[in-house]
């Protein structure tokens, strides 16, 4: 199916399977991200716009409502097939492989927080009179880093452990 394959965020529809009805409010959508992915609120908001844009403007998948700040948004048919698919897919997964498949994901999640690290640092350096807020966005990075390293750590183990 061309749909499947042009959503690029498995996790972001798996989140959407957590979905008990075919809407949600953007507050509470990324609450559930922040939650779940264990992002900070910035993150999370990037995170839900960057996939809620490819869903709304790319493939017409999902329609929002409401002024900005009250913003809802509701899940179309397509949408509500292709989560149930995605559900479908992982419950057929054994516990090894989707205990791997997690860790290459969080290992992947910590690679990329690594290259963010290291741009605020490039960023420090070329403009030291926004110190405090690279700063601030630099801590936030490598405080989430260290939580994803303990998490790919833990999975290892269980991995190992299960062999």
């Amino acid at each position: 199916m061309a749909i499947e394959t042009t959503v690029a965020n498995k996790k972001f529809l798996a989140l959407l399977g957590c979905i008990h009805s075919n809407y949600i409010k953007r507050k509470d959508l990324i609450t559930l991200v922040s939650n779940q992915l264990n992002l900070s609120q910035i993150q999370a908001e990037g995170f839900v716009a960057r996939n809620i844009h490819k869903l709304q403007k790319r493939q017409g998948l999902i329609t929002s409502s409401g002024k900005q700040g009250e913003r809802t948004y509701h899940l179309l048919p397509p949408l509500l097939e292709l989560i149930s698919q995605n559900r479908q897919i992982e419950s057929k997964l054994s516990d090894q492989d989707r205990l791997q498949q997690e860790r290459d994901i969080a290992d992947a999640e910590l690679q990329i927080l690594r290259g963010e690290i290291q741009a605020y640092n490039d960023l420090l350096t070329t403009y030291p009179d926004s110190r405090k807020e690279i700063t601030t966005l630099i801590k936030e990075a490598r405080d989430h880093a260290h939580r994803l390293n303990g998490r790919v750590n833990a999975l290892e183990k269980v991995i190992l452990a299960a062999n």
